[in-house]
């Protein structure tokens, strides 16, 4: 048990505060190491069948009461089956694993409790217990997009929790097998049909008219024909006048990676690597883009599809769709592995040059089918990476007419990302349809035709002729995707007829866009030979999955496959691909060990979900810009959000106290107009009052030097102590804040001068229960006298304090204001006081005692009566020690005059026994506790 204990107010209540104190700080900092080490939310995925995915949760992050795990999202109509169990160490003495589930022991039936939400499917972090093996339904009419799974724990003090040095707990629950680490299972079957959405009204919303033969949309495009990334706000974008690229949900996954993440800082657009709308199918004439083949890159494949009526096409590549796949996850193996002729012939030309690849390929008819996406590194335009499946017209001969192709339901998306894309077909099939030639009349698959696959109990092929019409080639049982197996293979059909005009190739091969990995290949070409050595006795080496047997596929003729119904859609998820993310980052700490310089990764909190902060009005330059102007801002970290954290000015770096603004004009050439060149040139705005103001601001600044404004550098984070100031005529706050180094400080101030604007502020714009409890029930009405009540109650829970919000119970040492508080936040408390009664006092009154002192031992004794109407029964109770606590614990007085009132009852309570302890001062404990104090003591 952890009740939180808190002494509201000097008094006679006697805590042992300074050395409770120091002990617990010295405790926690030894057990955040320990928490900070730990490993917490494994997550693995799986797809043991089309339309359902297994994700597992192991050590779910048991230091909070909510963990957001923003990377599992459900779909609207999904069924969640909810499993779970393991055990935690909930912190203390003695055996203190927990069983995550179901916990026994003293105050499990309030604390050690996994809880769960499933957003519009569970309560609201309720225990997993209520779900255990239970199967949960999403709303259908849940909003797309904002629906992520949520775990947490149950406890009162989180700073000592983990899974750390093992106990079988109480009543041996943690004991054997079934006691280790906590873990959460969810089998999510997916509602066939719950696909992308159809139309939208953002420029970037997804339009699908047509859906293939697999219920995948075919040839979608934007709402608005070659929208532009650069005249609209993104949704990780800063908030603007611009209107949104995209609404809600149409985005569905971004994938990313750090030394792309440092290289966005080049570019406006706010993300460092892939935006993914869903899984699309295009067509059109394909032609050669590039191969990026060094060795510290992703090894792709790059073509791009010129689609019927350049669907999917941008501003910035007007042509159609971009298509990415890992020729180490494709071409490779099917050609040393699978053998097949086209795919070999393909890779020679690319080996040869960019040249040979468009002179082989460029022309071609091609059909895709792979993830549609944004590359923010690249210019923004559609991109299909990776691609799930590719077939591409390798001869248009009527004698021979062939197409080749692979299959497969994985992928990753190059050097800028950090996961695995996967797609699961829907019936676990797949079909290709190819377009009946111009003037054929008949057709036969001939010689030559082969399907391959590395992957198991895969089913047979169907080749279907619907005349005038099509050829459709489906594969049946595909693998599963999470075993990365490929199916692939040439068609070879032979036509009767007369073939029209054949097909031109031709194009011209475009130069490939830099991309962020070219870093890396320029500072390895500028390493010294000697340099080089140690790049490459650290770089990882390239490795290639391991080989798996190639098997032929059978193969028939048949009718074609049944059409998928209305609103059916291929589920696509991604997962954390570790061992790329592991190979690049050897990558880089090779070129760093060889003195190469790195891409720096973005402070973990750089960047949360859904807000990257970009360069541009308010925000901060690089912090290493213009280091030579004395009122320019330096720091050494950034605050959540990413804004510059504790920042000071250049001057500060090198000297003690804070400069004096008259080392550059003041700001001003002394008749008001600002002059700041040789101050800074960080700041983006200067902003003067017009009218009365401005004249009134301007005539105090010619008694005076300075600006008659305000001069802005950007938003920025300060930590420190804060105190009222006061509050001025136009209903401005003022809150000193007192920071370490008086940051940001200029010379005539000991502090950093903060304003808001109190009716820009107002609680009514915040409507909540609890808050308008507070200030409904606590201060009521709108005077000055209230609202600075309200400042000071907000002043009054420092971190200290706002501990009792996450407390089972919290013991108040007298106060009145903290009762009140925890009545209009239903915290169970108790409070204990002295009765110091007036009939104690001394007669005849002492000589150093005035009238003054007994008013004021007239008041204490009259302060009680409001404590007992300000109790809530249901909530607390009030426990009196009369006369005062010295006399019921039996500490001497003249212990007290002589140490001190607080190292006199300490003393005391260290050479009392157990047995010995006053029956009062155990019947409190027992209030506060709800168990016997015996067993507390015991154990």
């Amino acid at each position: 048990m952890k009740t939180r204990i808190f002494r509201a107010r000097a008094g006679t209540g006697i805590l042992m505060q300074a050395m409770r104190i120091r002990k617990l700080a010295f405790m926690s900092f030894l057990l955040a190491a320990v928490c900070w080490a730990q490993n917490f939310d494994i997550v693995t995925r799986s797809t043991p069948q089309p339309g359902v995915d297994q994700i597992r949760i192991d050590r779910p992050n048991p230091t909070k009461r909510s963990v957001d795990y923003r990377q599992i999202t459900f779909q609207p109509d999904d069924d969640v089956t909810i499993a779970a169990g393991g055990c935690v160490q909930s912190g203390g003495t003695g055996s203190t694993w927990h069983r995550y589930v179901n916990p026994s022991g003293g105050d499990a039936d309030k604390l050690y409790h996994g809880l769960i939400t499933i957003p519009f499917a569970t309560g609201s972090l309720e225990r997993i217990q209520k779900y255990q093996n239970k199967r949960v339904h999403v709303a259908p009419n849940a909003q797309p997009g904002t629906l992520h799974l949520q775990l947490g724990f149950e406890d009162n003090n989180y700073s000592d929790n983990g899974y750390y040095r093992h106990d079988d707990g109480p009543d041996d629950q943690c004991k054997g097998a079934t006691g280790g680490p906590a873990w959460v299972v969810l089998v999510v079957r997916h509602k066939v049909g719950s696909g992308p959405v159809t139309s939208g009204v953002r420029d970037w919303d997804l339009n699908v008219t047509k859906f293939d033969d697999n219920g995948i949309p075919l040839n979608p495009d934007w709402h608005h024909p070659f929208p532009n990334p650069d005249t609209c706000r993104w949704p990780w974008n800063d908030p603007s006048s611009e209107p949104d690229c995209v609404s809600t949900g149409q985005i569905t996954n971004t994938d990313e990676h750090y030394t792309c993440e440092a290289w966005y800082h080049g570019s406006d657009h706010g993300l460092g690597g892939h935006a993914n709308w869903t899984a699309a199918t295009f067509s059109g004439q394909v032609y050669w883009d590039g191969h990026s083949n060094s060795v510290s890159d992703d090894d792709d494949y790059a073509m791009n599809v010129y689609t019927p009526g350049q669907a999917i096409a941008t501003a910035g590549r007007i042509d159609g769709v971009h298509v990415e796949f890992s020729s180490d996850e494709t071409v490779d193996v099917l050609v040393d592995e699978f053998k097949l002729p086209k795919w070999a012939a393909l890779r020679k030309a690319v080996d040869d040059g960019d040249s040979a690849a468009q002179r082989f390929i460029g022309g071609s008819e091609i059909i895709v089918t792979g993830l549609l996406g944004v590359d923010f590194i690249h210019t923004p335009g559609a991109e299909s990476h990776p691609a799930w499946a590719i077939a591409w017209h390798a001869n248009s001969d009527f004698a021979d007419d062939t197409w080749s192709f692979f299959v497969r339901g994985w992928g990753n998306e190059g050097y800028c990302s950090g996961d695995q894309h996967y797609i699961s077909y829907l019936g676990n099939q797949y079909t290709f349809r190819f377009k009946w030639p111009a003037g054929a009349t008949a057709g036969v698959v001939k010689s030559g035709t082969t399907f391959l696959t590395n992957a198991s109990n895969v089913g047979a092929a169907t080749v279907s002729f619907v005349p005038n019409e099509a050829v459709l080639l489906t594969f049946h049982d595909l693998p599963d995707p999470a075993v990365q197996g490929l199916v692939a293979g040439e068609l070879h059909v032979s036509w009767t007829g007369t073939p029209s005009a054949p097909r031109a190739s031709g194009g011209e091969s475009r130069q490939p866009a830099a991309a962020p990995e070219s870093l890396i290949d320029e500072e390895l070409a500028g390493l010294t030979p000697a340099q080089r050595a140690i790049y490459t006795a650290n770089a990882p080496a390239k490795t290639r999955a391991p080989e798996k047997p190639v098997v032929k596929m059978r193969w028939q003729p048949g009718p074609p496959p049944d059409k998928v119904r209305v609103n059916q859609h291929p589920q696509v998820r991604s997962a954390p691909d570790a061992t790329a993310a592991a190979h690049k980052n050897a990558q880089i700490e090779a070129l760093k060990k060889a003195g190469g310089k790195v891409p720096v990764p973005p402070h973990p909190q750089h960047h949360p979900p859904g807000l990257h902060p970009t360069p541009g009005a308010g925000s901060p330059p690089p912090a290493t810009t213009g280091e030579e102007f004395p009122f320019n801002l330096v720091w050494d970290s950034l605050a959540p959000g990413g804004f510059p954290l504790n920042p000071r000015w250049k001057w500060q770096v090198d000297h003690e106290g804070s400069p004096n603004p008259s080392i550059c004009h003041y700001f001003s050439n002394g008749d008001g107009d600002p002059s700041y060149a040789d101050c800074t040139n960080q700041t983006h705005e200067e902003n003067l009052p017009e009218d009365f103001n401005g004249w009134w601001c301007r005539a105090k600044n010619w008694v005076g030097e300075g600006f008659p404004g305000h001069l802005n550098w950007f938003a920025s984070t300060y930590q420190g102590q804060a105190s009222w100031t006061d509050s001025n005529a136009d209903d401005d706050y003022n809150v000193a804040l007192v920071s370490s180094g008086a940051l940001g400080v200029m010379a005539g101030r000991v502090d950093l001068h903060t304003e808001f604007d109190a009716d820009e502020m107002d609680i009514e714009d915040f409507v909540g229960p609890w808050w308008n409890a507070i200030y409904e029930d606590l201060f009521a009405g709108e005077n000055a006298t209230s609202r600075k009540d309200k400042f000071h109650l907000a002043y009054w829970i420092n971190p200290d304090r706002g501990e009792l919000f996450f407390a089972r119970k919290v013991v108040l040492v007298e106060g009145e204001t903290e009762r009140a508080l925890l009545n209009a936040f239903r915290i169970p408390y108790l409070v204990v006081h002295d009765e110091d009664p007036v009939t104690a006092c001394p007669e005849p009154l002492p000589e150093d005692w005035n009238a003054d002192k007994h008013r004021e031992q007239q008041r204490t004794f009259a302060l009680n009566a409001t404590i007992a109407e300000l109790i809530d029964p249901e909530l607390g109770s009030v426990n009196v020690l009369s006369p005062k606590f010295e006399n019921v614990a039996g500490v001497p007085r003249r212990q007290g005059e002589k140490k001190g009132k607080p190292i006199a009852a300490l003393d005391h309570f260290v050479n009392t026994k157990v047995g010995d302890i006053p029956h009062l001062i155990l019947q409190i404990i027992d209030a506060a506790y709800g168990t016997s104090s015996q067993d507390k003591f015991t154990k």
